[in-house]
């Protein structure tokens, strides 16, 4: 369960000063995010198998259908989770990330990938996606993340940018989510996360994280063009949990 978070006045923050950075310029949007996280108020990936999740897999199932996995995950329950999903959790970086029945049913050079076609399969691939993006170090790193966003026309601006990373201490743990919009190939994820600085003060801020499938999998969709104290996740302060599901690593 997540701690409430402490309040600290509205002296500067640590957050203001996160960054991440993806191909060749493009400024990770959730580093963009993590700018302004506490600065609005008080305040390396391997492959696993578990019996809770899918065997992973390098090999590519060919298909027309545009609905199915890329690696045959079937889509299984297309209800919107109201309860914790069942998950094993790995340390990915600072943040814990989850695999089940709902994926990643692949991992390949270190970057978690394959969901199912399902709001949990959604929800899995938002949470690998974000702590995939923190655990960034190197440009390298940054660039093997491509595949992870959905084909958006503020993506191809964001890779024009120069590249830019803006370094901070800031930590991170899961302690939530929600999905209050959902279609048969569009969900909207919000992760609450419990962010913590070097001096104890703690925040409690919720990520919006709109997730598309398609080609045959979960994509995250960029819709601004991200920059380090911009605010493309639509980051929320949140007091408690109220609303959201917990959910995170035990």
């Amino acid at each position: 369960m997540a701690e409430r978070p402490e309040g600290s006045g509205d002296s500067p923050s640590p957050f203001s000063e996160r960054g991440w950075v993806i191909a060749a310029g493009l400024v990770l949007v959730l580093a963009a995010a993590a700018v302004v996280l506490l600065a609005t108020g008080d305040g390396g990936g391997h492959d696993e198998t578990s019996s809770s999740g899918p065997a992973t897999t390098s090999t590519t199932t060919s298909t027309g259908d545009p609905a199915a996995s890329v690696c045959g995950l079937p889509a299984g329950d297309q209800r919107v989770p109201v309860t914790p999903p069942a998950a094993h959790w790995v340390l990915i970086g600072q943040l814990a990330a989850p695999s089940g029945q709902a994926g990643p049913g692949r991992t390949s050079g270190g970057v978690r990938s394959c969901y199912a076609h399902s709001p949990t399969g959604a929800l899995f691939a938002a949470t690998n996606f974000l702590a995939a993006a923190l655990a960034t170090n190197s440009e390298k790193e940054e660039l093997a993340l491509l595949p992870l966003f959905a084909d958006t026309a503020a993506l191809e601006e964001a890779k024009a940018q120069p590249y830019e990373r803006c370094p901070s201490a800031s930590r991170h743990q899961l302690a939530g989510f929600r999905i209050p919009a959902r279609t048969e190939d569009e969900v909207t994820v919000e992760l609450a996360l419990l962010l913590s600085e070097s001096d104890g003060r703690t925040g409690l801020r919720a990520l919006t994280l709109p997730m598309r499938w398609e080609d045959g999998d979960w994509k995250f969709v960029l819709n601004e063009s991200p920059e380090c104290g911009s605010d493309p996740y639509n980051v929320k302060q949140l007091n408690d949990l109220s609303g959201y599901v917990e959910w995170g690593a035990p």
